[in-house]
């Protein structure tokens, strides 16, 4: 920046100093608090490997949580006219940038005593630390994992079809809608996370049955995809991309994420993530580094220099199965430039989901799914350590977000 030389008077440029000062901060304060989401899937209880339902049913939850470093607490709670669903990657969930609303996807309902998948989109205002659906928007599948753009002004949404599902975002008082645009296909089978780059400019897109990460523009409010498909492993499935817009990562989940998978014939194998630098285009994928059983959960620091997973390794199978193990895993990868450095490894819950920084990457909230609960870790230089804090919910959490 440049300095110029001011004939004001010192005093009057100590007041406008100020003047600016105070300025700054108030607008910073405004957008100060740092806040995570999680969703809670009330019809889904693993028992021993098993799928149950429970009885009696719980809510399907929305939960909004101050991550204070002292005392992280709940500050809202939606249970009524909310469906969430374990299924699909724990990033169906997406909480606006300037944390007026959240949309959220794979919703899913008990009909004649079975689970169902539900097709629709839900947005819910979030104001005055209160939680209020306001829009369900049916689609033509079943959606996964969403995201919002970093101006509040468009939604996709990942189907089931292989479908992106694009949407404007309108503002009317203090509600939000959503107005449906031309849908985009995207592969033959199904998808399941999208990111929008910091700048705006692009999304990446992971199509989870076909492979490889999708690259589409943004560009005066149209999405457009490009011919670009990005290397990743089997079954690329979470995704996360720093603050900084320089990397991404996605974790591949193998076998375990194929429509044709047979959870009997696992015996807790290795999966991988894999790490995209996005300083230039064409984007790349730079590295990939093998990870426990099946990648669940994921996230980036801000800074891009810490990447944490959470992997189920063998807790998902029975007890008498070969490979079971008793928990599951979190990992704490370095980014040296580019080259990916575990530097951590501790034991998590059983079977558990999403994860997400918070703290400029000082804290790790994971999803504990088994146990319905968030399990606070704290990153101490390149260890992760349990803060043996822990956040009780009324059912197995499933998704999460962390929005600064």
């Amino acid at each position: 920046m440049k300095k110029y030389k001011s004939k004001k008077p010192l005093m009057a440029t100590a007041l406008l100093a100020i003047a600016a000062t105070f300025s700054f901060f108030s607008y910073k304060e405004s957008h100060a608090q740092e806040l995570v989401i999680s969703a809670q899937d009330g019809k889904f209880q693993r028992v021993n490997g098993a799928t149950t339902i429970p009885n009696p049913l719980v809510s399907d939850s929305l939960v909004v949580i101050d991550p204070s470093p002292t005392q992280p607490k709940v500050i809202a709670k939606l249970d009524a006219g909310f469906e969430q669903s374990i299924a699909g990657p724990p990033q169906s969930i997406a909480l606006s940038p300037n944390h007026e609303f959240i949309i959220a996807g794979a919703a899913s309902k008990v009909v004649d005593a079975k689970v169902v998948n539900n097709p629709i989109l839900q947005l819910i205002t979030f104001h005055n630390n209160t939680l209020t659906p306001v829009q369900s928007i049916t689609l033509k599948s079943v959606v996964n994992g969403v995201a919002i753009s970093p101006d509040n002004s468009l939604a996709v949404a990942c189907g089931l079809d292989g479908i992106l599902y694009v949407f404007h975002i309108h503002k009317n008082a203090n509600t939000y809608t959503l107005e449906p645009l031309q849908p985009i296909p995207l592969s033959k089978g199904r998808l399941a996370s999208a990111q929008f780059t910091p700048d705006g400019n692009w999304i990446l897109v992971s199509r989870r049955d076909q492979g490889g990460i999708a690259v589409l523009s943004v560009k005066n409010g149209q999405v457009v995809a490009t011919p670009t498909i990005l290397s990743s492993g089997l079954a690329p499935y979470t995704m996360a991309i720093s603050n900084n817009g320089h990397w991404a990562v996605v974790s591949n989940v193998g076998l375990a994420g194929l429509p044709d998978f047979n959870p009997k014939t696992s015996v807790g194998d290795v999966n991988s993530i894999t790490l995209y630098d996005l300083s230039s285009f064409p984007f790349r994928a730079i590295e990939m580094d093998t990870t426990p059983s099946i990648p669940e959960g994921l996230d980036i620091s801000e800074d891009g220099k810490w990447i944490a997973i959470q992997a189920m390794d063998g807790s998902f199978l029975p007890s008498n199965a070969k490979g079971h193990t008793k928990n599951g895993k979190v990992l704490l990868y370095y980014n040296q430039n580019g080259h990916l450095v575990k530097s951590s490894e501790i034991p998590s819950g059983t079977a558990g989901q999403g994860v997400a920084f918070a703290d400029h990457g000082q804290k790790l909230y994971v999803q504990h799914n088994v146990e319905h609960q968030l399990a606070i870790y704290n990153r101490k230089g390149g260890k992760l350590v349990d803060s043996s804090q822990r956040i009780s919910l009324s059912a197995g959490p499933v998704a999460i977000q962390s929005r600064p």
